[in-house]
């Protein structure tokens, strides 16, 4: 036992070293070009850009130096809020850029901003704080608000539903293997949808899967 724990801390030792060896980390804060030490999200887009949501604008990032978007008064092309929560890239290859107070996609040719105005059957538009914006098997955005519930887009339809049936204060989404989309609720635990918008179960801290 006591020859097999010995090889296994070696080993051990050995896999920690050549990770330390073969990955290095930098520090970039607001004094790197940063545009706010708050970050929100990160994502990579296609191009290979890292793209950071921030407290005070959205950081393109090249590998060497960021550029700012922030929203710039009287220009309807610039990103209309600062407080970026989440992005998303679509299959499109365009960035959903969710703010405190709204969605805002970005056209990466002509670095362009346009705010997703779409309503849904009721006139309900998304004016509130966009937490999570994800992508479903069958090809719908799925929306996490705090404040409005759920949406899912269909761009195929072009169509929007609301659904704050289960609740309106959502902060994550995520898609399972299956299909299933797991949402991330402020009191209510986790709730399970089907791929198309159907209700499945929900999963309480109190109470488990009901």
């Amino acid at each position: 036992m006591k020859i097999i724990l010995s090889l296994f801390f070696v080993l051990l030792h050995s896999v920690l070293s050549y990770a330390y060896n073969q990955f290095s980390f930098v520090k970039y804060q607001v004094e790197n070009g940063l545009s706010h030490n708050t970050v929100w999200y990160t994502i990579q887009d296609h191009q290979g850009f890292m793209w950071f949501g921030t407290s005070d604008g959205l950081n393109r990032f090249d590998g060497k130096n960021f550029k700012i978007f922030r929203h710039i008064p009287k220009d309807s092309t610039s990103l209309g809020n600062n407080i970026v929560r989440t992005i998303f890239e679509d299959e499109r290859q365009n960035l959903w850029v969710g703010t405190n107070r709204g969605i805002y996609i970005f056209n990466s040719q002509q670095e362009e901003f346009e705010f997703f105005d779409n309503k849904t059957e009721d006139g309900v538009l998304i004016s509130s704080n966009v937490y999570d914006i994800e992508q479903s098997h069958d090809g719908s955005i799925w929306i996490a608000t705090f404040g409005q519930g759920l949406f899912i887009y269909t761009p195929q339809t072009n169509t929007l539903i609301q659904n704050t049936q289960h609740s309106s204060f959502i902060k994550s989404i995520t898609s399972s293997g299956s299909g299933d989309m797991y949402i991330g609720t402020r009191q209510e635990g986790i709730i399970c949808f089907a791929p198309n918008g159907i209700y499945k179960r929900s999963f309480s801290p109190d109470y488990g899967a009901k």
